[in-house]
């Protein structure tokens, strides 16, 4: 294999990864405080189709990626409604979003495809950026791949050193005791089921505006299941979310890989090899699960609603 395909397969894979750690980003905060959202391949194609449209129409890329994560928190807001307030079932509320995404974005979104807007643009990272074979790979990427890098990081140090990081803990844990001591259950998970929606729509503007440069329906290509898969393997731990995702976008790459070396493997293969490595993954970690104690780490009171008053 030759430098330059070693090269640019490295970069390929961290954009690849990038939207797909985003969306794990959120996700992992609304499952923090309890709750799981199922919806989030829909809220990623609505926030890569309202963030493609905007981007076209602004010749802007920030305003497509803002716009983006609006969209995204726009159909979590739904969720939200549904479940915090209205007592819905989550599971059931975050199948209709994903199918009210995909509708709702093979409607509108006919006219846009293959078409062009603003591109999120190349930031070289001084003098890192220099550094032969190295350098083109990790540090000459689109600004928004160093920042997501860096997001989980931030929410790591957010639950683990912050008292308002220990309250989100407490509620996914048990949130009961949490509202005993005087913690706001319903408003915090409704404000993460927004800031997880958002990072879902800001993980698909991200695709339309930096990995496949236009609007094709079904874009994500279920990179919001991927999302959620990448939040068990990470064990509910916000730094482990980075490996689980460049995983899955090394993944990606291979089918690039094959075509350029010549590979006699069928592309299909390919093409479903990033999710039969999550499915591995998964399995890998549901195994330990049952072996060892304590390595599953998921929260106590995952899944299980609460509303005060009702036992």
């Amino acid at each position: 294999m030759s430098g330059g395909l070693v090269v640019s397969s490295i970069a390929l894979a961290l954009a690849g990864g990038t939207a797909v750690l985003l969306a794990a980003t959120g996700e992992l905060l609304v499952e923090r405080v309890g709750l799981v959202n199922i919806g989030i391949e829909g809220m990623m194609l609505v926030g890569a189709l309202v963030g493609f449209i905007a981007a076209q129409s602004t010749h802007s890329a920030l305003v497509g990626l803002l716009v983006g994560s609006l969209g995204g928190a726009g159909l979590a807001l739904l969720y939200a409604v549904s479940v915090v307030v209205l007592r819905a079932d989550m599971i059931m509320v975050g199948f209709a979003l994903w199918f009210i995404g995909i509708g709702v974005t093979d409607q509108l979104g006919g006219r846009y495809v293959l078409g062009h807007s603003a591109t999120i643009s190349t930031w070289k990272v001084p003098l890192l950026g220099s550094i032969p074979d190295v350098g083109p790979a990790l540090f000459r990427q689109p600004w928004l791949v160093y920042l997501a890098f860096f997001i989980p990081f931030g929410v790591h140090f957010l639950l683990t050193r912050t008292r308002h990081g220990l309250n989100m803990r407490a509620i996914g844990e048990s949130p009961a005791t949490a509202d005993a001591l005087g913690i706001n259950v319903s408003l915090w998970r409704f404000i993460y089921v927004l800031v997880g929606g958002g990072f879902a729509g800001l993980g698909g503007a991200f695709l339309t505006l930096s990995t496949v440069h236009t609007w094709l329906q079904g874009v994500t290509a279920g990179q919001g299941w991927i999302a959620l898969a990448i939040v068990i393997f990470a064990r509910w731990r916000a730094r482990s979310l980075i490996l689980g995702a460049y995983l899955f976008g090394a993944l990606q790459t291979l089918g690039d890989v094959a075509q350029a070396e010549g590979w006699s493997i069928p592309s299909e293969f390919f093409t479903a090899l990033p999710y039969i490595g999550t499915m591995v993954m998964i399995i890998a970690i549901s195994w330990l699960s049952g072996r060892r104690s304590g390595w599953s780490a998921w929260p106590a009171g995952l899944g299980k609603p609460f509303f005060r008053g009702v036992d």
